[in-house]
């Protein structure tokens, strides 16, 4: 038989086994973000940034002394509509409230600005003192004391919205955005690199707490662009896992390519190891 064809043949099988392999450790990983993420939309998927959609019901439960909340998503900006009567445009808002005008419940609101193509965040930030007095049921938190017989009551004194800003983000590209939320400090990652870290004198998670508040996209102004691979996950990620998380769901398609980089690690390592009441 013909050493060239042999020759061929055997580069054809070769290619054929090399995207056998990275298809089974895509649907490994693929697998490993599902199992982590307590909500997901859009996987594989191209969502327009128009037509306005909500996911109901999302759990916030604060678990431990470390409580955390972590929003991972692909975002492409097809085209600045620059607008002077238009300062922002939302992406998303976790709660009831908008951007610019969060209810004292809502946690965080994502949009993009103009005239510079900046990503903003606005958080909310509540204060407590620990009180005996009664208060409304809808604005206290307990906590079990030391003697395992008595309550602190943690009273709601005040919320105040703050506000970071990922500076420019690119245009007619997808590029992921990642937002991790802990007890106090907000980091912000732009295609798997920290960009923005702020600690607050307050807390945006109250430990023990439990809710449920809903997720809206895309109320506000259209945006000419995409959404895809979008991601809530209940819990604080570290570094590694954004980067992870990053490098497998930057592809909008169908989520089967894994971004080369040379410092990435072998094996993917999760995280296991208003102001008043309403």
């Amino acid at each position: 038989m013909n050493k060239g064809y042999l020759f061929v043949v055997g580069i054809i099988i070769g290619i054929i086994i090399i995207f056998a392999v990275i298809s089974l450790k895509n649907k490994k990983n693929r697998a490993k973000w599902t199992g982590l993420a307590d909500k997901e939309l859009w996987i594989g998927e191209r969502k327009p940034l128009t037509g306005r959609h909500t996911l109901e019901s999302v759990p916030v439960v604060s678990q431990g002394d470390s409580p955390g909340v972590s929003y991972t998503m692909n975002i492409e900006i097809e085209k600045w509509l620059h607008n002077k009567d238009t300062e922002f445009r939302e992406l998303f808002t976790h709660g009831i409230g908008k951007f610019g005008k969060l209810k004292g419940k809502d946690i965080v609101s994502v949009a993009i600005g103009g005239p510079k193509n900046d990503i903003y965040v606005d958080i909310n930030v509540r204060k407590f003192t620990s009180t005996g007095a009664e208060i409304p049921e809808e604005c206290k938190d307990l906590d079990m004391n030391d003697d395992g017989k008595t309550f602190i009551t943690h009273k709601l004194t005040s919320v105040e919205t703050h506000r970071i800003v990922l500076k420019y983000f690119p245009i007619a590209k997808y590029f992921h955005l990642a937002i991790v939320l802990t007890q106090n400090r907000v980091d912000a990652y732009l295609d798997g690199k920290l960009n923005v870290t702020k600690i607050f004198d307050g807390d945006i998670l109250m430990p023990g707490s439990d809710t449920k508040l809903p997720i809206l996209y895309f109320m506000g102004e259209p945006i000419k662009g995409h959404m895809s691979n979008f991601r809530y996950i209940n819990k604080e990620l570290n570094v590694r896992t954004v980067k992870n998380i990053y490098k497998h769901d930057i592809n909008p398609n169908n989520n089967k390519d894994i971004i080369k980089d040379e410092d990435a690690d072998e094996d993917l390592v999760t995280d296991e190891d208003e102001n008043k009441c309403n």
